[in-house]
């Protein structure tokens, strides 16, 4: 079974270079097509928020979130959403 942070990971790992990275809407958008194209997973809207509100959060420590931060702010909560 997959979670949100699966789809979280993938979508922020630096190997997917056409991930879009401004533009809330935008955002949604491509996480929505990234879980459909790299996991065949009809993602809900709502989901597709939580995870980009996840990605600004860290996006917003700009380097500087620990690996504990991480896990608190992210990692713990996305991985509660099976999908």
């Amino acid at each position: 079974m997959k979670t949100a942070y699966d789809v979280y990971d993938g979508w922020t790992d630096e190997s997917n270079t056409y991930q879009v990275t401004e533009g809330r809407e935008e955002m949604i958008a491509d996480v929505i097509g990234y879980a459909d194209g790299a996991f065949d997973i009809n993602l809900s809207r709502e989901v597709a928020e939580k995870i980009v509100a996840a990605f600004e959060r860290m996006k917003a420590y700009e380097g500087g979130a620990d690996i504990d931060e991480h896990y608190k702010a992210v990692q713990a909560p996305l991985e509660e959403i099976e999908l």
